[in-house]
């Protein structure tokens, strides 16, 4: 009977302490990207009602500065880039990316009579809601309700890197498959913009695209970075890609390029991209669709659908970072 007993209180102590192991992980779970309940975050995020929070928005298409709330500007931010028919969980992470980014730009303007712009080439593009109910037309109620509930629900929350500052939180439509770091894209290092599998993007009507261009064509598109001579078929030399199919290298009429600069030349829409000779030109196999760094939003709504949180999207596209209440 003792020993019965010995047994039964050794069970319990060894369930009290595989209950704990399994949960120590989720210690803490807001001060990194990590992986809550499918239902929503392990802990509650509680109610932010204040919106105190300012930025002074620079329209480059009028020169004004506009200061707009914090949450004003998430739905603008979130109306242009992404819109409102995304899975709830993608506009969630895209509403901490989008306000990391903004508060990483803010500071590097500290100096400046504005903090962002609506100038998608260098900060985020922006959409008012009068703007964004022209564009949407008789879907505009149930986006905008889709989108205020998503910046609700995160509102404060931000990604800061190890030394606890907003990170560039850079997202882009369609990766190739997978992401690109910032070294590659931008010659620029960041711990937490590195290479990730991305295969959702495999799926996106976007992530294949081709453009021909006859040599003439080629020639004349290629003209402010390189001069094209002599016999076509010899035009093409070497063209080095890195492991995410980003060009890094391609030599063209015996001048170096990267790929970058060949996709600004010939609108493609990124720099991976393969070039195939055809009868009379040149073809460019482009995938996806961006800059290929961060987080890819097709690959995030695609996360969204497949039940992940926009804690473990963040988690997956931002290697590294801590989430914080800002």
């Amino acid at each position: 009977m003792n020993g019965f007993r010995a047994k039964k209180i050794y069970l319990v102590f060894a369930l009290v302490f595989f209950v704990i192991a399994a949960l120590t992980p989720l210690l803490g779970l807001w001060d990194r990207p990590s992986s809550p309940s499918p239902s929503g975050p392990a802990a509650p995020l509680p109610e932010r009602t204040d919106d105190g929070e300012r930025f002074r928005l620079r329209h480059v298409d009028t020169g004004k500065i506009e200061t707009v709330s914090r949450q004003t500007y998430l739905f603008g931010v979130l109306a242009a880039e992404m819109g409102g028919g995304f899975e709830p969980e993608a506009l969630k992470a895209q509403a901490v990316a989008a306000y990391s980014f903004a508060l990483y730009r803010a500071g590097e303007r500290a100096e400046e009579a504005y903090d962002l712009t609506d100038d998608p080439s260098c900060d985020q593009a922006y959409l008012s809601r009068q703007a964004a109910q022209k564009k949407w037309g008789d879907s505009y109620d149930s986006y905008a309700a889709a989108i205020d509930k998503a910046v609700k629900e995160v509102d404060g929350y931000c990604l800061v890197d190890e030394e606890g500052q907003p990170i560039l939180a850079a997202y882009h439509a369609v990766s190739s498959g997978r992401t690109e770091s910032s070294l590659i894209a931008w010659g620029t290092e960041k711990s937490y913009l590195q290479p990730v599998e991305s295969v959702g993007d495999l799926l996106s009507p976007d992530y294949l695209s081709t453009r021909t261009f006859t040599d003439a064509e080629l020639a004349e598109k290629l003209k402010p970075a390189v001069t094209l001579t002599g016999d076509a078929l010899n035009w093409l030399g070497e063209v080095v890609c890195s492991p995410s199919g980003t060009v890094t290298a391609i030599t063209l009429g015996g001048t170096t390029l990267t790929g970058e600069q060949v996709r600004q030349l010939l609108g493609l829409r990124s720099a991976a991209f393969q070039v195939v000779r055809e009868e009379s030109g040149y073809t460019f196999q482009v995938k996806g669709y961006g800059h290929g760094v961060g987080m890819s939003q097709y690959g995030a709504n695609y996360m969204a659908k497949c039940g992940s949180t926009f804690v473990e999207i963040l988690s997956h596209y931002y290697t590294g970072c801590k989430m914080v209440r800002g």
